[in-house]
């Protein structure tokens, strides 16, 4: 029997769903849900299609129905509703985990089943396994290496850059990023990556 591996589960490279991706397909109708089906990429490179077959309007909740390791699953995914404090009367959904309960925006796909990040015991993000020296290389030029991310968070069609005649908290913090990207001597960067590569 091989060994089972101690590296640390990475929440930011495990497949997941969040509520905002439910919103923008169109699944949150004002009084109503759709049903549709969504796709994702597992890490094994394979497909996991999930057909949402039912919705529960009394106690908010999308059923999700798919097949996982030869065996078919039916998950009921309760939400949570809360009324938007930007756009007055519209209603914002968060997932409520079905093993622990937590409220969360984003449900991370392991062993079959969609769960809070807490449900991991153990895991860790991306940034929190990186090296010292890789830290500090983000902190310094991160916002340059996700300047095209910046640039398409910024052009996305429902994305809020003003509220009541004043600019978004998010838009000035992307605008602030953005400003640092375009700040960032290039040379120094490539030098200090070419040091890096060489030791």
């Amino acid at each position: 029997m091989g060994q089972k591996t101690k590296l640390p589960t990475v929440v930011d490279e495990m497949p997941n769903i969040s509520a905002g991706m439910f919103k923008r397909a169109g699944f949150y109708k004002k009084g109503n849900f759709n049903l549709g089906e969504f796709t994702l990429l597992l890490n094994d490179g394979n497909d996991l299609k999930v057909k949402v077959v039912a919705a529960m309007k009394d106690r908010p909740a999308l059923v999700f129905q798919y097949h996982y390791e030869g065996h078919k699953m039916t998950e009921i995914i309760r939400l949570s509703p809360r009324e938007s404090n930007m756009c007055p009367g519209a209603i914002i959904y968060s997932f409520i985990c079905p093993i622990s309960g937590a409220i969360a925006r984003k449900l991370i796909f392991i062993q079959g089943r969609f769960v809070h990040r807490s449900v991991l015991k153990g895991s860790l993000y991306r940034c929190q396994i990186r090296s010292q020296k890789w830290r500090k290389m983000d902190q310094t030029y991160g916002d340059y290496i996700e300047s095209d991310y910046i640039h398409e968070e910024l052009n996305k069609k429902y994305f809020r850059k003003f509220y009541n005649g004043k600019l978004t908290k998010r838009y000035k913090k992307l605008l602030s990023k953005l400003e640092n990207a375009n700040g960032t001597n290039t040379e120094k960067l490539r030098s200090e990556l070419e040091t890096w590569a060489n030791h």
